[in-house]
């Protein structure tokens, strides 16, 4: 299960996500991100008390950045407590550390 909450200021938009970002839940929340995202500007994720993480969590935040790389749109995502096993998924899956996640 996912809780997404939104605080709509002009600049960033910043999302706060927590639950589990498995295959069971990553659709549902990249359909919620791509509806809350603005056309311009800064998005900011802020990931809080995540539980589980496997490889689709992975695929969701890397295209989540890579979006913001060919658009009007900067991403920021802030991995909060969960900072070590996205990395840690990241170096399993053979991915370069991403760019829009803060350290």
């Amino acid at each position: 299960m996912i809780d997404f909450q939104v605080e709509r200021k002009r600049d960033p938009v910043r999302v706060r996500v927590s639950g589990d970002l498995t295959f069971g839940t990553v659709e549902e929340l990249r359909e919620k991100l791509l509806k809350t995202m603005p056309r311009k500007g800064t998005f900011r994720l802020v990931l809080t008390d995540i539980g589980e993480f496997d490889l689709p969590g992975v695929q969701l935040l890397y295209s989540l950045c890579r979006s913001g790389e060919s658009g009007t749109v900067t991403i920021e995502i802030d991995p909060g407590e969960a900072a070590p096993r996205i990395e840690k998924m990241l170096r399993f899956a053979g991915l370069a550390p991403i760019s829009c996640i803060q350290s």
